[in-house]
């Protein structure tokens, strides 16, 4: 993988945050410098250069949250050096005139606690490093409200939305640095046990972390899907995949590679998902700590559809010894971003900023009059292409394999769609729930590869996608008899798994909630 070296920051810095502004700036937050000192400044990069500016507070080891107005919400953090304490200041960094404004004080004092915002506008916040965590909530007018206890105690928690103003919350270290059970929070409901997550632990995130980078459903069509990377005992890596409150694994073409050029590789939180490209990315380094970025591609959408997702491991050559990332981003190019970073001893910071490039990428400096979409270098810079030169993993399985006795051609791609579409409306297979290629491949007499193929061709769509149509028709026909029947017993009767993805693939298909269907409907009539 080609790396390209920036020019450096004004400060080594660890334990900060890294963000890219919608002006298409990289902004810098906090942290502690040399000697394991709280440094109370930030620095955006402008011009081929970086800018220093003070803060109100030093944020080591605090957390932030991208708001959907462009500006940043930074809070708590070490409150002396060496990471001792904790902090009460939270502030808000107006990305276009780059000045910092105070805010309203914590409900209690923190240090290595996470935030996200949701969709109404309230920022949940949790977490917490030798003191008691518990969780609370920033109201858009900037109150903050205690909202309950927490059934564990934790550090660095996942703080994933689950709806327009739900949330879960859990993590798998201790606020003492403890391993935990792994319970879920709700933030509108009781705890609860996921035994998926007592086989494979969530992996700690790091310093930087927004949940939203780890989204793959579209939650203005009610799809709150998320993925998590998750650790078994063995040392195996895998993702999980949140829907709402169900967790289950990501399907994968191969396993996780976990043996590097010179050692074993160690993955790190969070998850960098690109909705448009369907690919999510992990960041990695060799374990012998020889300086070697490995980034690990996940092509998820494959998996949504049926499928297996292919697995391929990029890397660059030995960079600084001991050189850890200090937190990564995707900028508008497609490439990534990392600055400064934490060695082994936490003494000695990094200032380096570095940029991993596909295979031929041009030099970079950001637009200065750009407006790009906020948090495009978090969740979804046009990642066309990948990133190369990628060397020696190529970890894909074939998608299905021809069924046993089915091997040669069948004799007519179009005879096989229509015998499909037949099936499809004689026996209702699209209200079975989980229904696979590989079953309607044992209905036909055919094989997954040839069935796939032939609705790709004819319909233009994925096999997910040509059942679903089916569901969603027959939900407009369930609804156009009764209007007033619930939702979530026409998503049950339309074979979908749930009432999040009948939404989800609803307002997909026909460019409205189902409601707003209705309503049309009744109207016209």
């Amino acid at each position: 993988m080609a790396v390209e070296r920036l020019p450096d920051l004004n400060i080594p810095r660890s334990s900060h945050t890294m963000v890219l502004s919608p002006g298409g700036e990289p902004v810098v937050f906090g942290g502690h410098t040399t000697g394991f000192v709280p440094t109370q400044t930030a620095e955006y990069f402008e011009g081929g250069t970086w800018h220093e500016i003070e803060m109100l507070y030093c944020h080591d080891s605090g957390f932030f949250v991208p708001l959907r107005d462009g500006r940043v919400l930074l809070g708590g953090g070490s409150a002396e050096p060496f990471g001792i304490g904790q902090s009460w200041g939270t502030e808000l960094y107006d990305p276009a005139s780059h000045t910092f404004q105070a805010m309203p004080t914590l409900d209690r004092k923190r240090a290595l606690a996470n935030a996200a915002e949701l969709e109404d506008g309230s920022v949940v916040v949790s977490g917490n490093w030798y003191a008691d965590d518990a969780i609370e909530i920033i109201r858009p007018g900037g109150q903050f409200e205690y909202a309950g206890e927490v059934s564990e105690q934790r550090v660095k928690p996942y703080i994933i939305p689950t709806g327009p103003s739900d949330a879960l919350v859990f993590g798998p270290f201790g606020v003492r640095n403890d391993t935990l059970h792994v319970r879920v929070d709700r933030l509108r409901g009781g705890p609860m046990d996921v035994p998926l997550l007592a086989e494979w632990r969530p992996v700690l995130v790091g310093d930087g972390f927004d949940a939203r980078s780890g989204r793959i459903g579209d939650t203005t069509a009610g799809d709150y899907s998320y993925l998590v990377l998750g650790k078994r005992k063995d040392g195996k890596y895998a993702l999980i995949l949140m829907h709402g409150d169900e967790f289950s694994l990501l399907p994968l073409a191969a396993d996780i590679p976990v043996e590097g050029l010179e050692g074993r590789i160690d993955y790190l939180g969070p998850v960098l998902a690109d909705r448009n490209s369907r690919q999510a990315w992990v960041v990695g380094s060799e374990e012998s700590l020889t300086g070697r970025v490995c980034l690990l591609r996940i092509g998820y959408g494959e998996a949504l559809d049926g499928g297996e997702a292919p697995v391929t491991l990029f890397y660059t050559d030995p960079l600084v010894e001991n050189y850890n990332l200090g937190g990564l981003i995707l900028l508008p190019d497609g490439t990534f971003l990392a600055a400064g970073g934490m060695p082994r001893d936490n003494f000695n910071p990094f200032s380096m900023v570095y940029r991993f490039l596909p295979e031929g990428g041009e030099p970079w400096l950001p637009a200065e009059k750009s407006r790009l979409p906020w948090l495009l270098g978090l969740l979804c810079g046009a990642l066309a292409g990948g990133l190369a030169v990628f060397a020696g993993y190529r970890l894909r399985r074939r998608l299905s394999r021809p069924s046993a006795g089915l091997t040669e051609e069948p004799h007519s791609d179009d005879s096989l769609f229509a015998r499909t579409n037949a099936l499809m409306e004689e026996r209702q297979l699209y209200k079975q729930k989980g229904l696979s290629l590989a079953d309607l491949a044992q209905q036909l007499g055919s094989n997954t590869k040839y069935i796939s193929a032939s609705i790709n061709s004819h319909s233009g769509g994925s096999f997910t996608d040509y059942i679903n149509g089916f569901r969603i028709r027959h939900a407009q026909e369930l609804l156009c008899a009764n209007p007033g029947r619930n939702l979530s017993e026409v998503s049950e009767e339309s074979g979908f798994s749930s009432e999040s993805a009948f939404f989800r693939n609803f307002k997909a298909i026909t460019g409205k909630t189902p409601s707003r269907w209705i309503a049309e409907q009744q109207s016209s009539v």
